[in-house]
């Protein structure tokens, strides 16, 4: 079966977003961030990350794919 890109490094963490260790500083180190978010308030959270998040908990599970064009990533 052939692969679309083996050289992606996935991580996973099942955790609230907003401790602290999930800072800017952690996110910056992902080109793009999946996340399954079940609340508004976690969600306005990350969406000042500006990084490109794909979310993936809506009730219909469709993909949304949000990117913040204002921090120039």
């Amino acid at each position: 079966m052939p692969y679309f890109c083996p050289a992606a490094v996935f991580s996973t963490a099942q955790a609230n977003v907003k401790e602290p260790r999930f800072g800017l500083d952690y996110i910056k180190n992902f080109d793009i961030v999946l996340n399954g978010l079940d609340n508004m308030d976690a969600r306005r959270h990350v969406n000042r990350w500006g990084q490109i998040q794909i979310q993936t908990a809506d009730s219909n599970f469709a993909l949304a794919v949000s990117h913040n064009s204002s921090t120039g990533t």
